[in-house]
């Protein structure tokens, strides 16, 4: 394609996917937690078994029994099925049970975390956009300046 010769415009396509891929990214406590510590925080949580990771938007359960929430069709959902871990409609979520799983460790999302670095990853990428324009209008050839290769 024309438009992706001009690799200042290259450069500025990855970025903004980049800048998507980490949007997109959770950050969890190192920390691991317990299956009622985490039904008490009622947080969103990736549980790690032998094999396998899993993110639940939470845990419910009492009386031993712990049950992951998840939306039907999302990746965690899929894994659990084909693993025959059978599951049950719970409102707009599903509840897998737990105690088929052999869970490694549970860790909670650090939301304060998180958050920062997608705030953080947001700025410099609106930085690093910045820099290029402002190169390009200094430069007045329009050929890249500092970036041209």
């Amino acid at each position: 394609m024309e438009i992706f010769r001009n690799k200042n415009l290259r450069f500025l396509v990855y970025l903004v996917v980049f800048s998507f891929l980490f949007y997109a990214c959770s950050i969890y406590n190192t920390a691991p937690i317990s299956l009622s510590e985490a039904r008490d925080k009622g947080k969103k949580v990736k549980v790690t078994t032998t094999n396998e990771k899993y993110i639940f938007k939470g845990i419910k359960g009492s009386n031993g029994e712990y049950y992951g929430l998840v939306r039907k069709n999302n990746s965690t959902f899929k894994k659990l099925v084909k693993a025959g871990v059978i599951g049950r409609e719970s409102g707009n979520l599903y509840s897998f049970n737990l105690e088929k799983l052999d869970i490694q460790k549970i860790q909670a999302k650090n939301y304060p975390i998180s958050t920062i670095a997608t705030v953080a990853v947001s700025i410099i990428g609106l930085f690093v956009i910045l820099v290029i324009i402002a190169n390009d209008a200094l430069d007045g050839s329009g050929s890249g300046g500092y970036f041209s290769y």
